[in-house]
């Protein structure tokens, strides 16, 4: 099908470092009187004054057992990667099943394969592609999904290749001819 699509666990990885390059100012004292470069950002001012680790966040947590606020210690650094994986840190069952997405450089224009499909269903005698594929209702049915592309979008319609090929072959078409 295509790439897994989710968080990238080199990403997690330095946002679960001490700091993950939140820091953009030397530290300034809780006790002290905000910078004058401060002094315009309360928030900012606040955030960098305060030295805390980090913190799990988000109520959604309670859902696996963990309490939202609580110190995000180096022991849970694995449970945080299960998360983000959308995987329950304590079970391991699933609890958002990832995306798979089809890197842009494997799609092809739909139009010419439409184009391919159209001529051979004409050649063949047949009403439409629809007819072409009828012995293949998978195939037929991505045909189908592949003419309202086209009619939607039109040249700017594109299919992941691995479909393309696929009825391409359904149709008997050379895909690299088309």
């Amino acid at each position: 099908m295509g790439d897994r699509a989710g968080p990238s666990m080199t990403q997690v990885d330095y946002r679960l470092q001490e700091g993950a390059g939140c820091r953009s100012k030397p530290h300034i004292e809780a006790s002290a009187e905000p910078s004058v470069e401060h002094r315009g950002d309360a928030q900012l001012a606040y955030r960098l004054a305060d030295e805390r680790g980090l913190m799990w966040i988000g109520e959604g947590l309670r859902d696996v057992g963990i309490v939202p606020g609580s110190t995000l210690r180096p022991a849970d650094h694995e449970a945080a990667r299960a998360i983000m994986d959308g995987v329950d840190p304590r079970s391991g069952e699933i609890l958002v099943a990832a995306k798979k997405a089809v890197d842009p450089r494997a799609m092809l224009a739909g139009v010419p394969l439409l184009q391919a499909l159209e001529k051979s269903a004409h050649d063949h005698g047949l009403r439409n592609v629809g007819a072409l594929l009828v012995d293949n209702a998978k195939m037929a049915k991505r045909a189908a999904r592949l003419e309202r592309g086209v009619q939607r979008k039109g040249e700017a319609y594109v299919l992941a290749y691995e479909d393309a090929r696929k009825l391409a072959k359904a149709a008997g078409l050379d895909l690299a001819a088309i």
